[in-house]
């Protein structure tokens, strides 16, 4: 299938390195070599590591450093953090061995934790390890990734890992964002950013008049988070003990409009484009939960999407009506007649502040005591430099969802909650551990490496990224994440080598002819 995202000649700037279970994207540069080995992910330095130093570090991307060389300091630090690492994954699982195969009806997880086995590592920041696992149904491999498991728990307490022998997972937390950079404010002098950004640099003369889609089709980081869905239904199965654990899915249909709200009260955004941004956030909402549907149908999944802000924003068939909204939270629709920035800024202000006293007064348990609690916090804030103050409109976007972990750790009375994200919303867990651990208990945390980093720039993401796209969706299609997937998984199961690079050839050979074709596309519309 082709791909209805643009090409263009640029494309060809980007090469493609792989790497077990992952595929880099980075800037073509052949006079550095070291470019081959590396993986930044979000100025993360990756590493690949084995205790018996037979596989060497990875060198880092960007920077000409040669390959890393533990000091006694810091392979004693290393040694001390994979040790941690292990021993949660080995709690969890009941397993002294260090060859843990999890067996439930037919499907069972594999993971190797011991010192021949290779694993992903951050070298910098949080001293993470991600091992490679596999997913396999009657003993054949059908997927794996690498991930990262890990106890949230604040420092007053001082719960234990708890096996899912005695206590299985009966609750799953993971989300989507919309879009990634496809959806695109354009200003009064042309200007385009990508609306569903944190963060917009309008200046006090700028006002976002035009709302444009790119591409309707579904963003590559969509696809990775349905294919990856995909990929752990065994898991799931598993550390559900053989019953499919409630799939708390959070869809961030009312904070993206929340962000809307914000551009539109403080007048950098026109009535016109507000509507049409809601217009764009609503339909592509539904386009997921159709998808989340049918994918919780045909597994047997209990899915709930509720938010937390979700009967603050939007009626029951997730529409939004700005003069509902405003009437809900008693502000009367005829103040935003007429304002300016300077107005418009007090005029949000209030807003939020009616807000608040909405979602901590007239919301249904346990969500009105999780945001009350929220509200009596002090000096708390978040890493976007956006004040968790209580009065920030802003503020409820990133505070919402670490609020949907404290709500479903309360409603959950049977079985453990697991948090299931990519490696780029970590800060969620650990921003929940710090700000509300202490009240509302500890979560585990099972956070998955996503298998096509992208080094073009130091901060990007699949999602942020903004070029690239036609051919990584051409790449999608043709089963690069399923092969990265089998890669991982064939790393965790101890195959015998010949087993192993099979799946390495299958994947090689789709980037080969992937290289061959963009090149041929490129030249076609030179």
């Amino acid at each position: 299938m082709e791909s209805k995202y643009e090409l263009n000649p640029s494309d060809l700037h980007v090469s493609i390195n792989s790497l077990p279970g992952l595929i880099i994207l980075q800037k073509s540069s052949p006079s550095n070599n070291n470019h081959q080995q590396g993986v930044v992910y979000r100025t993360r330095l990756m590493a690949y590591y084995c205790r018996n130093d037979s596989l060497p570090s990875v060198c880092k991307l960007y920077y000409n450093i040669p390959t890393f060389t533990h000091t006694q300091k810091t392979k004693r630090r290393r040694t001390r953090d994979y040790n941690r690492h292990t021993d949660i994954i080995r709690r969890f699982f009941n397993s002294d061995s260090d060859a843990i195969n999890y067996p439930v009806g037919c499907y069972s997880v594999r993971i190797f934790v011991d010192d021949n086995q290779s694993c992903l590592i951050t070298k910098d920041r949080r001293r993470d390890a991600y091992h490679p696992i596999a997913f396999l149904r009657d003993n054949k491999l059908i997927g794996g990734l690498y991930a990262n498991f890990d106890r949230y728990v604040h420092p007053s307490l001082s719960e234990k890992v708890i096996s899912i022998d005695e206590k299985p997972i009966r609750s799953i937390i993971t989300a989507v964002c919309l879009y990634g950079y496809n959806l695109k404010g354009i200003d009064n002098c042309e200007n385009q950013y990508p609306i569903t950004s944190a963060t917009h640099n309008l200046q006090q003369d700028q006002t976002i008049e035009r709302i444009k889609l790119e591409c309707d089709e579904w963003h590559p980081y969509e696809k990775l988070i349905h294919q990856t869905l995909e990929n752990m239904v065994p898991f799931f199965y598993v550390i559900g003990k053989g019953t499919m654990p409630t799939l708390y899915f959070h869809l961030p249909i009312a904070e993206y409009i929340i962000v809307g709200l914000q551009l539109f009260l403080t007048n950098y955004m026109t009535r016109k484009a507000f509507d049409d941004y809601i217009d764009y956030i609503t339909e592509r909402s539904r386009k997921h939960r159709q998808w989340l549907d049918n994918y919780s149908s045909r597994y047997n999944i209990t899915l709930i999407t509720e938010a937390p802000i979700s009967r603050l924003v939007l009626e029951r068939n997730d529409e939004f009506c700005l003069q509902r909204f405003m009437d809900g939270i008693d502000v009367p629709l005829s103040l935003l007649n007429g304002i300016d920035k300077e107005s418009g800024n007090k005029i949000a202000e209030h807003v939020s502040q009616r807000c608040w006293i909405w979602l901590c007064e007239s919301q249904v348990e346990p969500y009105r005591s999780v945001w009350r609690y929220i509200k009596s916090q002090k000096d708390l804030h978040c890493n976007e430099e956006e004040l968790y103050n209580g009065y920030s409109l802003i503020s409820l976007k990133y505070i919402s969802y670490i609020a949907y972990l404290a709500c479903v750790k309360q409603m959950e009375k049977v079985g453990q909650v697991l948090m299931v994200q990519p490696l780029d919303e970590k800060q969620v867990s650990v921003a929940y551990k710090n700000l509300l651990g202490d009240k509302y208990g500890g979560i585990l945390g099972f956070h998955w490496m996503v298998p096509i980093v992208s080094n073009i720039s130091t901060m990007d993401t699949l999602f942020t990224l903004k070029d690239y796209l036609a051919p990584l969706d051409n790449l999608i299609e043709n089963g690069i994440i399923k092969q990265c997937f089998l890669e991982s998984g064939a790393a965790a199961t101890n195959l015998d080598k010949n087993s192993i690079v099979s799946y390495t050839k299958i994947k090689e050979q789709l980037l080969s002819k992937h290289r061959y074709l963009l090149t041929q596309q490129i030249d076609s519309i030179s």
